[in-house]
Order: structure tokens, then C-alpha cells, then sequence
């Protein structure tokens, strides 16, 4: 990738896109299409052209802050491409946030409440985000380091979310905007918890008895099936019981959380979402990869072929928790 100072002089069209809390360990990542590097201070000056640029001189000199690139050498110059461009761009950052987010943890803010910033030919264009440069606080730097073994499993799970499959099914996405909007960094734990909860029945099916999938198999069993032999009655007893995430559920469902330890809350939020990265991983895998799957999930249940795919998926996890050799091998072959 040319460095952005070399496209001053050229008609080249340039999207550079701030990633809050994104430290990269080696220069350069490339995830779905999307360049992830840290800008030179020289090559920010020329796009912010601002105070606040002179300001952070230090910040990126020390390396604090990452940005997703792209460059175009496709563009031809009109308004209506460079707007369509930066849509294609902005959709498919989202989907390396999410997919990123879903692989470990680590505070990952939304690019899109920052800055972004455009360059075509010798025009700057910056379109400022909700929190715009707060998020060049040092705070907020340095929160999700990214790894190599990162950039590999959120090129798979970066696939997997744009897959048709997935991406026309707005259940599917409404599991994972809700676990993406836990992120939200002015939201107390109470507020991540409520978007976590919501997630979590999205993707497992309701707590509700007469509401579950399959008959007989909790929320907490269902959510095992797809974790280790190791830990999975530490996964049900967490779901399952009234006296930790159920009850905890509950509470948040009627705004009862005024005697709750903020620190056992917190920990509530990151337990959550470490169930809800192996159940999303596992959900957008089997609908981006149901193609051809029919008769193995006939053979688990008559009809599952049929249904939608998170409604197979969460029936699939059911009789995996009930017992079937079948669905565990099927759960078995989205994790290999």
C-alpha cells in the first residue's frame, strides 16, 4: 500500500477511517478488503488540517492510533461513485468491527462516532461522528490489541457476516447489533447489560419454558452445546441460574439493579459476551455454511431443513444439549 502522502498530487480517491482502541503489533493488516495501519502525524496534518492536529503530534508519534485506508484506484471522479465508495467502505468496516469484537475481548469503539476523512485528488473532506475527536483521548487508545492470529479469525468471521444468508436475515443481525451496541462507551453496565440480554435470547432462543426450541433444553443447556466438554456445566449453571445471569436477567427486565454490585455487574457484561462471541461465531457459521446441509439436519429432526436459519441453528443446539450425536457432530464441524 502507497503511503497516503504519495496520493497529494494524484486523483486518487482516499477513505481513511479512525479506529478507536485498535493497536496494531505490526505495521500493516489487511482484514475483508480493509487496510488497517497507523497514519504518519504528516500524512493526519494534511487530512484534519486543524488545531487539534498540532495538538496530537505526540499521540502519533507514539503510535496510539490506528485507521482503516482505503484506497481506490477504480475512481473516476464522480460525486455519485465517491458517495457509493464510502458506503461500500463504511459497511464493510462495520462487518471487521463486529467480526473483531466477536474473536476476543477488548474495548473496540465505533469508527463511525469518530472522525473519517476523504481524499479526492487535491479536496479534503472530513465528516465528523457523534463524539468526534474525544476519541483521540488517550483513553480510548491501545484498548484491543490485534494480533496475527486475530487478523486470520476475523477474515473468516468478516466472510461468514457478509454472506447473504446472513446479511438478509434480520434476526441474524439483530442478535449482533445488539452485542455490537454493548460496546457503546457512555453506557453504564446496566444499559450494556440490557443490549447483552437481548443479544443472548436472540441468538439462543428465549428463556421462556413454553418458548424454548426444543423442549426440555434451557437456555443454558442450548448455549453449552457449543462450548468445550470442560465447561459446559459452568456455562449452564452461569445461564440457568436465578442467582446469576436468569435472575441478573430479570433484574434488568424491571430496572431492579439499585442493590447490585457495579463490579460483579461488569463482570457480568464481559462473562456475557464471552457466551455470545462462541454462540454468534457459531450462528452466522452455520447460516453462512447451511447450503447443502439439508438431509444432516433432517436426519436430527424432521423438517429442520426447512426452517430458517437461526431458527435450524437454535433447534440444532437443542437436541445437541438433549443428547443427539447428530447435532453435536454438526456443532463439532462449525468449530473445526
Amino acid at each position: 500500500m502507497t503511503d497516503l502522502h504519495a496520493f497529494l498530487a494524484d486523483p486518487a480517491f482516499l477513505h481513511v477511517l479512525h479506529m478507536p482502541g485498535l493497536e496494531l503489533p505490526q505495521t500493516r493488516a489487511q482484514i475483508a478488503g480493509i487496510g488497517l495501519r497507523p497514519l504518519r502525524w504528516v500524512e493526519w496534518l494534511v487530512l484534519e488540517h486543524t488545531a487539534t492536529a498540532e495538538a496530537l503530534k505526540a499521540e502519533f508519534e507514539h503510535g496510539r492510533h490506528s485507521f482503516a485506508v482505503v484506497e481506490r484506484t477504480d475512481f473516476t471522479g464522480d460525486d455519485a461513485q465517491a458517495e457509493a465508495m464510502g458506503a461500500d467502505d463504511l459497511a464493510a468496516l462495520q462487518r471487521v468491527v463486529s467480526a473483531l469484537r466477536l474473536v476476543k475481548s477488548g474495548d473496540l469503539l465505533d469508527p463511525a462516532g469518530s472522525v473519517r476523512y476523504e481524499r479526492r485528488g487535491s479536496l479534503n473532506r472530513r465528516y465528523v461522528g457523534h463524539f468526534g475527536r474525544q476519541l483521540f483521548e488517550p483513553e480510548h487508545a491501545r484498548t484491543y490489541v490485534l494480533g496475527k492470529a486475530d487478523v486470520v479469525a476475523a477474515e473468516v468471521i468478516a466472510a461468514d457476516l457478509a454472506h447473504p444468508q446472513v446479511a438478509a436475515d434480520r434476526t441474524i443481525r439483530l442478535a449482533i447489533r445488539h452485542f455490537d451496541a454493548s460496546y457503546d462507551h457512555t453506557l453504564e453496565a446496566r444499559d450494556r447489560l440490557l443490549h447483552l440480554f437481548t443479544s443472548l435470547e436472540a441468538t439462543f432462543g428465549e428463556y421462556k419454558k413454553q418458548a424454548r426450541p426444543v423442549t426440555g433444553a434451557s437456555l443454558g443447556q442450548s448455549a453449552a452445546a457449543l462450548c468445550p466438554s470442560a465447561t459446559r456445566a459452568a456455562t449452564t449453571n452461569f445461564l440457568d441460574d436465578k442467582a446469576q445471569a436468569r435472575g441478573l436477567r430479570n433484574a434488568v427486565a424491571h430496572g431492579d439493579l439499585d442493590d447490585r454490585d457495579p463490579a460483579q455487574l461488569d463482570a457480568a457484561v464481559e462473562r456475557l459476551r464471552s457466551v455470545l462471541r462462541v454462540g454468534l461465531r457459531g450462528l452466522v457459521r452455520f447460516a453462512a455454511r447451511r447450503h447443502g446441509s439439508t438431509v444432516t439436519l433432517d436426519s436430527i429432526s424432521a423438517g429442520l431443513g426447512a426452517l430458517p436459519p437461526k431458527a435450524a441453528f437454535q433447534h440444532v443446539l437443542g437436541h445437541a444439549a438433549k443428547g443427539s450425536i447428530a447435532a453435536r457432530d454438526l456443532l463439532a464441524a462449525l468449530s473445526a
